[in-house]
Protein backbone atom coordinates (compact mmCIF):
# COMPACT_ATOMS: atom_id res chain seq x y z
CA UNK A 1 0.00 0.00 0.00
CA UNK A 2 2.88 2.21 0.59
CA UNK A 3 4.32 2.83 -2.74
CA UNK A 4 1.06 2.67 -4.63
CA UNK A 5 -0.05 5.69 -2.30
CA UNK A 6 3.49 7.19 -2.58
CA UNK A 7 3.05 7.42 -6.47
CA UNK A 8 -0.34 8.80 -6.04
CA UNK A 9 0.60 11.58 -3.89
CA UNK A 10 3.68 12.31 -5.51
CA UNK A 11 1.20 13.04 -8.72
CA UNK A 12 -0.29 15.86 -6.89
CA UNK A 13 -3.61 13.68 -6.28
CA UNK A 14 -5.75 15.62 -3.88
CA UNK A 15 -8.33 14.01 -1.45
CA UNK A 16 -10.49 15.26 0.95
CA UNK A 17 -10.16 12.50 3.17
CA UNK A 18 -7.78 10.01 3.91
CA UNK A 19 -8.45 7.09 6.27
CA UNK A 20 -5.74 4.69 7.55
CA UNK A 21 -6.61 1.61 9.40
CA UNK A 22 -3.37 0.10 10.66
CA UNK A 23 -2.62 -2.53 13.48
CA UNK A 24 0.67 -4.10 14.50
CA UNK A 25 -0.41 -7.61 12.67
CA UNK A 26 -1.15 -4.93 9.44
CA UNK A 27 3.07 -3.78 9.43
CA UNK A 28 5.04 -6.19 7.45
CA UNK A 29 8.11 -4.47 8.35
CA UNK A 30 9.37 -1.04 9.55
CA UNK A 31 10.55 -0.33 5.14
CA UNK A 32 6.98 -0.15 4.21
CA UNK A 33 5.62 1.41 7.22
CA UNK A 34 8.14 4.27 6.95
CA UNK A 35 7.27 4.42 3.05
CA UNK A 36 4.10 5.06 3.84
CA UNK A 37 4.11 7.74 6.46
CA UNK A 38 6.62 9.28 4.45
CA UNK A 39 4.34 9.76 1.42
CA UNK A 40 1.21 10.42 3.79
CA UNK A 41 2.77 12.79 6.17
CA UNK A 42 5.31 14.56 3.71
CA UNK A 43 7.32 17.86 4.22
CA UNK A 44 6.51 18.80 0.35
CA UNK A 45 4.14 21.38 -0.04
CA UNK A 46 2.28 20.55 -3.50
CA UNK A 47 0.62 23.66 -5.30
CA UNK A 48 -3.34 22.89 -5.86
CA UNK A 49 -3.04 24.71 -9.61
CA UNK A 50 -1.22 21.64 -11.08
CA UNK A 51 -3.11 19.19 -9.41
CA UNK A 52 -4.52 15.75 -11.42
CA UNK A 53 -7.61 15.93 -9.56
CA UNK A 54 -10.68 19.01 -9.78
CA UNK A 55 -11.45 18.11 -6.29
CA UNK A 56 -12.31 21.72 -4.11
CA UNK A 57 -12.75 21.55 -0.17
CA UNK A 58 -16.53 22.30 1.38
CA UNK A 59 -17.45 25.23 2.00
CA UNK A 60 -16.77 24.24 6.09
CA UNK A 61 -13.13 23.76 5.94
CA UNK A 62 -12.27 27.42 4.67
CA UNK A 63 -14.85 29.15 6.55
CA UNK A 64 -13.05 27.73 9.58
CA UNK A 65 -9.85 28.30 8.82
CA UNK A 66 -9.82 30.79 5.98
CA UNK A 67 -6.43 29.33 4.61
CA UNK A 68 -5.75 28.09 1.16
CA UNK A 69 -6.53 23.87 1.71
CA UNK A 70 -3.09 21.33 1.40
CA UNK A 71 -3.49 18.27 -0.77
CA UNK A 72 -5.44 15.87 1.93
CA UNK A 73 -8.08 17.87 3.62
CA UNK A 74 -8.29 15.18 6.43
CA UNK A 75 -5.79 12.04 7.62
CA UNK A 76 -8.06 9.75 9.40
CA UNK A 77 -5.12 7.25 11.33
CA UNK A 78 -6.83 4.59 13.12
CA UNK A 79 -3.93 3.23 15.52
CA UNK A 80 -5.25 0.25 16.33
CA UNK A 81 -4.71 -1.44 20.14
CA UNK A 82 -2.03 -3.69 18.49
CA UNK A 83 -0.20 -0.52 17.55
CA UNK A 84 3.36 -0.80 19.16
CA UNK A 85 4.90 2.27 21.06
CA UNK A 86 7.84 2.78 18.46
CA UNK A 87 4.58 2.49 15.30
CA UNK A 88 3.86 5.34 17.34
CA UNK A 89 7.06 7.08 17.30
CA UNK A 90 7.67 6.11 13.59
CA UNK A 91 4.44 7.83 13.28
CA UNK A 92 4.72 10.90 15.28
CA UNK A 93 8.34 11.81 13.83
CA UNK A 94 6.45 12.80 10.71
CA UNK A 95 3.88 14.22 11.81
CA UNK A 96 5.81 17.19 13.52
CA UNK A 97 7.29 17.65 10.19
CA UNK A 98 4.21 17.55 7.71
CA UNK A 99 2.60 20.13 5.30
CA UNK A 100 0.16 17.50 3.64
CA UNK A 101 -3.08 18.31 5.76
CA UNK A 102 -4.59 20.55 8.58
CA UNK A 103 -6.62 18.45 10.44
CA UNK A 104 -5.58 15.00 11.76
CA UNK A 105 -7.87 12.22 13.74
CA UNK A 106 -5.94 9.87 15.80
CA UNK A 107 -7.54 6.93 17.67
CA UNK A 108 -4.88 6.36 20.19
CA UNK A 109 -7.70 3.83 22.09
CA UNK A 110 -5.64 1.07 24.31
CA UNK A 111 -7.08 -1.88 26.28
CA UNK A 112 -3.85 -2.49 28.04
CA UNK A 113 -4.15 -0.11 31.29
CA UNK A 114 -0.64 -0.11 30.63
CA UNK A 115 -0.54 3.77 32.01
CA UNK A 116 3.61 3.50 31.67
CA UNK A 117 3.59 2.84 27.65
CA UNK A 118 0.06 5.30 28.09
CA UNK A 119 2.79 7.93 29.41
CA UNK A 120 5.65 7.24 26.50
CA UNK A 121 3.16 7.88 23.88
CA UNK A 122 1.82 11.30 25.47
CA UNK A 123 5.48 12.16 25.21
CA UNK A 124 5.66 11.27 21.12
CA UNK A 125 2.33 13.27 21.11
CA UNK A 126 3.81 16.15 22.87
CA UNK A 127 6.60 16.56 20.27
CA UNK A 128 4.56 15.79 17.41
CA UNK A 129 1.83 18.05 18.26
CA UNK A 130 2.09 20.95 20.35
CA UNK A 131 6.25 21.08 20.48
CA UNK A 132 7.92 24.08 19.76
CA UNK A 133 8.77 22.13 16.56
CA UNK A 134 5.80 21.43 15.62
CA UNK A 135 4.69 25.30 15.77
CA UNK A 136 7.46 26.00 13.42
CA UNK A 137 7.42 23.22 10.75
CA UNK A 138 3.46 21.21 11.09
CA UNK A 139 0.80 22.63 8.81
CA UNK A 140 -1.78 20.76 11.63
CA UNK A 141 -4.09 23.28 13.26
CA UNK A 142 -7.00 20.71 13.77
CA UNK A 143 -6.55 17.46 16.17
CA UNK A 144 -9.23 15.05 17.00
CA UNK A 145 -8.24 12.94 19.69
CA UNK A 146 -9.34 9.60 21.14
CA UNK A 147 -7.62 8.53 24.30
CA UNK A 148 -8.26 5.74 26.83
CA UNK A 149 -7.33 7.42 29.68
CA UNK A 150 -5.18 11.33 30.89
CA UNK A 151 -3.47 10.62 34.68
CA UNK A 152 -1.11 13.13 36.07
CA UNK A 153 2.03 10.76 35.35
CA UNK A 154 0.84 11.13 31.66
CA UNK A 155 0.62 15.19 31.68
CA UNK A 156 3.73 15.19 34.11
CA UNK A 157 5.78 13.52 31.15
CA UNK A 158 3.67 15.60 28.62
CA UNK A 159 4.47 18.77 30.30
CA UNK A 160 8.04 17.95 30.59
CA UNK A 161 8.88 17.55 27.03
CA UNK A 162 7.08 20.97 26.26
CA UNK A 163 9.30 22.97 28.35
CA UNK A 164 12.47 21.53 27.83
CA UNK A 165 15.26 22.96 25.70
CA UNK A 166 16.64 19.80 24.41
CA UNK A 167 13.13 18.00 23.59
CA UNK A 168 14.93 15.29 21.28
CA UNK A 169 17.77 13.70 23.83
CA UNK A 170 14.63 13.76 26.69
CA UNK A 171 12.49 11.55 24.45
CA UNK A 172 15.10 8.98 24.99
CA UNK A 173 16.51 9.93 28.31
CA UNK A 174 19.88 10.32 26.65
CA UNK A 175 22.17 13.25 27.22
CA UNK A 176 22.92 16.27 24.78
CA UNK A 177 26.31 15.93 23.17
CA UNK A 178 29.00 18.35 22.35
CA UNK A 179 27.79 18.81 19.12
CA UNK A 180 24.32 20.96 18.43
CA UNK A 181 21.14 18.76 17.82
CA UNK A 182 20.43 20.10 14.15
CA UNK A 183 18.81 19.64 11.21
CA UNK A 184 20.15 17.67 8.09
CA UNK A 185 18.49 15.92 4.85
CA UNK A 186 19.38 12.06 4.54
CA UNK A 187 20.53 11.50 1.45
CA UNK A 188 19.11 8.79 -1.17
CA UNK A 189 20.11 5.15 -1.26
CA UNK A 190 21.25 6.11 2.70
CA UNK A 191 21.06 2.81 4.62
CA UNK A 192 19.46 3.29 8.66
CA UNK A 193 19.18 1.26 11.87
CA UNK A 194 15.83 1.62 13.24
CA UNK A 195 15.84 1.47 16.61
CA UNK A 196 12.88 -1.66 17.69
CA UNK A 197 13.46 -1.68 21.67
CA UNK A 198 12.20 0.54 23.70
CA UNK A 199 12.36 4.80 24.08
CA UNK A 200 15.83 4.23 25.69
CA UNK A 201 17.05 1.42 24.39
CA UNK A 202 19.39 1.59 21.45
CA UNK A 203 20.76 -1.96 21.18
CA UNK A 204 17.44 -3.84 18.94
CA UNK A 205 18.06 -2.44 15.49
CA UNK A 206 16.84 -3.01 11.79
CA UNK A 207 18.91 -1.92 9.01
CA UNK A 208 16.61 -0.89 6.04
CA UNK A 209 17.76 1.17 2.99
CA UNK A 210 15.91 4.89 2.13
CA UNK A 211 15.71 5.29 -1.65
CA UNK A 212 14.86 8.83 -1.87
CA UNK A 213 16.54 11.86 -0.12
CA UNK A 214 14.52 12.78 3.57
CA UNK A 215 14.67 16.02 4.94
CA UNK A 216 14.31 17.45 8.14
CA UNK A 217 16.30 14.91 9.75
CA UNK A 218 16.89 15.95 14.07
CA UNK A 219 20.12 14.74 15.26
CA UNK A 220 20.69 14.43 18.74
CA UNK A 221 22.86 13.35 21.77
CA UNK A 222 25.79 14.10 19.19
CA UNK A 223 29.27 14.07 20.14
CA UNK A 224 30.56 15.44 16.95
CA UNK A 225 33.09 12.80 15.53
CA UNK A 226 31.57 9.17 15.90
CA UNK A 227 30.35 7.33 12.53
CA UNK A 228 26.99 6.98 13.25
CA UNK A 229 24.43 9.68 14.68
CA UNK A 230 21.55 9.43 16.73
CA UNK A 231 18.34 11.10 14.52
CA UNK A 232 14.56 11.12 14.64
CA UNK A 233 14.20 10.49 10.80
CA UNK A 234 10.47 11.21 9.67
CA UNK A 235 8.28 7.98 9.14
CA UNK A 236 10.96 5.91 11.05
CA UNK A 237 11.23 7.12 14.60
CA UNK A 238 14.53 7.05 16.20
CA UNK A 239 17.59 5.39 14.11
CA UNK A 240 21.35 5.82 13.51
CA UNK A 241 22.21 7.12 10.84
CA UNK A 242 25.79 7.34 9.02
CA UNK A 243 27.25 10.82 9.10
CA UNK A 244 29.02 10.94 5.94
CA UNK A 245 24.98 10.54 4.53
CA UNK A 246 23.45 13.94 6.09
CA UNK A 247 23.68 17.09 4.71
CA UNK A 248 23.31 19.91 7.25
CA UNK A 249 20.65 22.74 6.91
CA UNK A 250 22.06 25.93 8.93
CA UNK A 251 18.63 26.82 8.62
CA UNK A 252 15.42 25.72 8.15
CA UNK A 253 14.12 28.78 6.06
CA UNK A 254 16.93 28.15 3.31
CA UNK A 255 15.41 24.84 1.97
CA UNK A 256 13.68 24.78 -1.23
CA UNK A 257 10.30 23.60 -0.16
CA UNK A 258 9.10 26.45 1.72
CA UNK A 259 7.43 25.86 4.98
CA UNK A 260 4.63 27.60 5.92
CA UNK A 261 3.33 25.86 9.25
CA UNK A 262 -0.11 26.77 11.10
CA UNK A 263 1.74 28.13 13.70
CA UNK A 264 0.53 24.74 15.58
CA UNK A 265 -2.88 23.64 17.25
CA UNK A 266 -5.81 25.86 17.19
CA UNK A 267 -8.56 23.38 17.86
CA UNK A 268 -8.85 20.39 19.41
CA UNK A 269 -11.66 17.53 19.91
CA UNK A 270 -11.13 14.82 23.15
CA UNK A 271 -12.76 12.28 23.44
CA UNK A 272 -12.26 9.49 25.72
CA UNK A 273 -13.46 5.62 24.89
CA UNK A 274 -15.98 3.96 27.05
CA UNK A 275 -13.66 2.84 29.76
CA UNK A 276 -15.37 1.31 33.16
CA UNK A 277 -11.35 2.56 34.73
CA UNK A 278 -11.26 5.65 33.20
CA UNK A 279 -8.85 7.88 34.91
CA UNK A 280 -8.82 11.94 33.87
CA UNK A 281 -7.42 13.75 36.81
CA UNK A 282 -4.37 15.13 33.88
CA UNK A 283 -7.14 17.52 32.29
CA UNK A 284 -6.55 20.59 33.57
CA UNK A 285 -2.56 19.77 34.07
CA UNK A 286 -2.85 19.10 30.05
CA UNK A 287 -5.18 22.33 29.00
CA UNK A 288 -2.76 24.15 31.41
CA UNK A 289 -0.51 23.49 28.73
CA UNK A 290 -1.78 23.66 25.93
CA UNK A 291 -4.91 25.92 26.37
CA UNK A 292 -3.90 29.24 25.84
CA UNK A 293 -3.66 28.75 21.89
CA UNK A 294 -7.08 27.17 21.35
CA UNK A 295 -9.59 28.83 19.64
CA UNK A 296 -11.85 25.38 19.41
CA UNK A 297 -12.26 22.95 21.71
CA UNK A 298 -14.89 20.32 21.56
CA UNK A 299 -14.87 17.93 24.52
CA UNK A 300 -16.69 14.83 25.69
CA UNK A 301 -14.88 13.76 28.90
CA UNK A 302 -15.85 14.20 32.47
CA UNK A 303 -16.37 17.90 33.77
CA UNK A 304 -15.35 17.72 37.10
CA UNK A 305 -12.75 20.54 36.37
CA UNK A 306 -14.44 22.02 33.55
CA UNK A 307 -14.27 25.47 35.54
CA UNK A 308 -10.30 25.32 35.30
CA UNK A 309 -10.49 24.00 32.26
CA UNK A 310 -12.08 27.08 30.86
CA UNK A 311 -9.54 29.34 32.45
CA UNK A 312 -6.87 27.39 30.77
CA UNK A 313 -7.97 28.34 27.30
CA UNK A 314 -8.65 32.27 27.54
CA UNK A 315 -7.94 32.44 23.73
CA UNK A 316 -11.09 30.33 22.78
CA UNK A 317 -13.95 31.04 20.76
CA UNK A 318 -16.02 28.50 19.89
CA UNK A 319 -17.05 25.59 23.11
CA UNK A 320 -18.82 22.29 23.00
CA UNK A 321 -19.51 20.15 25.19
CA UNK A 322 -20.81 16.40 25.46
CA UNK A 323 -20.79 13.80 26.77
CA UNK A 324 -19.80 13.56 30.67
CA UNK A 325 -23.06 12.93 32.54
CA UNK A 326 -24.60 9.56 33.49
CA UNK A 327 -28.04 9.78 31.95
CA UNK A 328 -28.70 6.61 33.21
CA UNK A 329 -28.71 8.08 36.91
CA UNK A 330 -31.44 10.68 37.72
CA UNK A 331 -30.48 11.67 40.75
CA UNK A 332 -27.00 12.50 38.98
CA UNK A 333 -28.95 14.37 35.69
CA UNK A 334 -30.42 16.19 38.49
CA UNK A 335 -27.27 17.31 40.02
CA UNK A 336 -26.05 19.06 36.97
CA UNK A 337 -29.04 20.81 36.16
CA UNK A 338 -29.06 22.67 40.03
CA UNK A 339 -25.50 23.48 39.89
CA UNK A 340 -25.48 26.88 40.24
CA UNK A 341 -22.00 27.04 40.70
CA UNK A 342 -21.24 26.06 36.99
CA UNK A 343 -19.35 28.32 34.75
CA UNK A 344 -21.84 27.64 32.01
CA UNK A 345 -24.69 28.48 34.27
CA UNK A 346 -23.09 31.38 35.69
CA UNK A 347 -22.75 33.18 32.24
CA UNK A 348 -25.97 31.72 30.52
CA UNK A 349 -27.22 35.29 30.80
CA UNK A 350 -24.06 37.19 31.45
CA UNK A 351 -21.75 36.38 28.47
CA UNK A 352 -21.36 39.75 26.12
CA UNK A 353 -19.22 37.78 23.29
CA UNK A 354 -21.01 34.68 22.33
CA UNK A 355 -21.97 35.14 18.74
CA UNK A 356 -23.69 32.09 18.22
CA UNK A 357 -25.76 29.22 20.09
CA UNK A 358 -27.83 26.68 19.23
CA UNK A 359 -30.12 24.36 21.91
CA UNK A 360 -31.50 21.12 20.96
CA UNK A 361 -34.42 19.91 23.61
CA UNK A 362 -36.81 17.29 23.81
CA UNK A 363 -40.48 17.85 22.53
CA UNK A 364 -41.37 18.00 26.17
CA UNK A 365 -38.91 20.60 26.99
CA UNK A 366 -40.46 23.05 23.88
CA UNK A 367 -42.02 25.94 26.46
CA UNK A 368 -38.26 27.16 27.32
CA UNK A 369 -38.30 28.59 23.66
CA UNK A 370 -39.36 32.16 24.78
CA UNK A 371 -36.46 32.38 27.27
CA UNK A 372 -34.07 31.61 24.36
CA UNK A 373 -36.13 33.99 22.06
CA UNK A 374 -34.91 36.87 23.95
CA UNK A 375 -31.17 36.68 23.15
CA UNK A 376 -31.86 36.31 19.77
CA UNK A 377 -30.69 39.27 17.36
CA UNK A 378 -29.12 40.89 20.06
CA UNK A 379 -25.63 43.13 20.02
CA UNK A 380 -22.81 41.80 21.32
CA UNK A 381 -19.40 43.55 22.23
CA UNK A 382 -17.77 42.43 19.13
CA UNK A 383 -17.69 44.30 15.60
CA UNK A 384 -18.13 43.53 12.46
CA UNK A 385 -15.64 45.56 11.06
CA UNK A 386 -13.39 48.11 13.16
CA UNK A 387 -14.24 51.79 13.01
CA UNK A 388 -12.54 53.41 9.76
CA UNK A 389 -8.95 54.78 11.11
CA UNK A 390 -9.78 58.33 9.92
CA UNK A 391 -12.97 58.57 12.53
CA UNK A 392 -10.53 57.13 15.19
CA UNK A 393 -8.21 60.03 14.03
CA UNK A 394 -10.64 62.65 14.19
CA UNK A 395 -12.29 61.66 17.78
CA UNK A 396 -8.48 61.59 18.91
CA UNK A 397 -7.95 65.20 17.26
CA UNK A 398 -10.70 66.78 19.88
CA UNK A 399 -9.87 64.61 22.84
CA UNK A 400 -6.39 65.09 22.91
CA UNK A 401 -4.76 68.28 24.28
CA UNK A 402 -1.63 70.54 23.54
CA UNK A 403 0.89 69.92 26.06
CA UNK A 404 1.82 73.66 26.68
CA UNK A 405 -1.14 76.62 26.31
CA UNK A 406 0.02 80.06 25.68
CA UNK A 407 -3.12 81.30 27.76
CA UNK A 408 -3.48 80.82 31.63
CA UNK A 409 -6.66 78.56 32.23
CA UNK A 410 -9.34 80.70 33.98
CA UNK A 411 -11.75 78.37 34.60
CA UNK A 412 -12.52 74.97 35.77
CA UNK A 413 -11.45 72.14 33.17
CA UNK A 414 -15.01 70.48 31.91
CA UNK A 415 -13.30 67.14 30.84
CA UNK A 416 -11.04 64.73 32.09
CA UNK A 417 -8.27 63.27 30.11
CA UNK A 418 -9.44 60.26 28.32
CA UNK A 419 -7.05 57.19 28.68
CA UNK A 420 -6.28 54.10 26.20
CA UNK A 421 -9.41 51.90 28.16
CA UNK A 422 -11.85 54.72 27.56
CA UNK A 423 -10.93 55.24 24.08
CA UNK A 424 -10.61 51.78 23.39
CA UNK A 425 -14.39 51.58 24.29
CA UNK A 426 -15.72 54.05 22.34
CA UNK A 427 -13.88 52.75 19.31
CA UNK A 428 -15.96 49.57 20.01
CA UNK A 429 -18.89 50.69 20.72
CA UNK A 430 -18.94 53.18 17.43
CA UNK A 431 -18.39 50.44 15.34
CA UNK A 432 -21.36 48.33 13.85
CA UNK A 433 -22.21 45.33 16.52
CA UNK A 434 -22.42 41.75 15.68
CA UNK A 435 -25.62 40.22 16.56
CA UNK A 436 -26.01 37.46 18.48
CA UNK A 437 -28.00 34.31 16.43
CA UNK A 438 -30.03 31.80 18.95
CA UNK A 439 -31.34 28.73 17.71
CA UNK A 440 -33.89 26.58 19.51
CA UNK A 441 -34.18 22.88 17.94
CA UNK A 442 -36.71 19.92 18.68
CA UNK A 443 -35.23 16.66 18.36
CA UNK A 444 -37.88 13.30 19.19
CA UNK A 445 -34.76 11.35 18.63
CA UNK A 446 -32.91 13.41 21.41
CA UNK A 447 -31.86 10.55 24.13
CA UNK A 448 -30.68 8.28 21.63
CA UNK A 449 -27.99 11.42 20.20
CA UNK A 450 -26.93 11.47 23.83
CA UNK A 451 -26.38 7.77 24.39
CA UNK A 452 -25.40 6.94 21.00
CA UNK A 453 -23.73 9.54 18.91
CA UNK A 454 -20.26 11.19 19.74
CA UNK A 455 -22.00 14.35 18.20
CA UNK A 456 -22.41 17.47 20.46
CA UNK A 457 -26.10 17.93 20.77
Amino acid sequence: MGPTLAVLLDRNIWLSLLDLCLDDYSIPYEESYGQLLSSVFSSTRRPPDTAYTNHRFGVGLTDIYDTSPLQLGEIDKLCGSDLLLRDVGALCSTVVQTQMTRQLSLDLSTERGDHGNNSKWWVWLAYALFSKRARALSSVESVDLIISSMTVSDMSAFTFILASDHPEEDLFDSTPGPAKARDATLKGGSRIRCVLGDLSDSTNVRTITVDDPVPFIRTFSDDGKSTRVDAIVPGYGRCLVRRRDLVCDDEISSRDNTVDSGGGVTSLRLRFDKNPLLVTDGLTLFFGAIGSSLKRLMLNAPRDDLSSIIKCCASLEELSLSGGVNWDSTSAIAAVLADNDSPLHAGRFGDKYLAYREVVVHPCYEHYLPMFRRHHLKPIWRAVEPLPRGRKIALLSTATEPEMSIKRRTGAKLTKPLNQHVLTNIFEFAAEPVLREVYFRISRRIMDELLYDDEPV
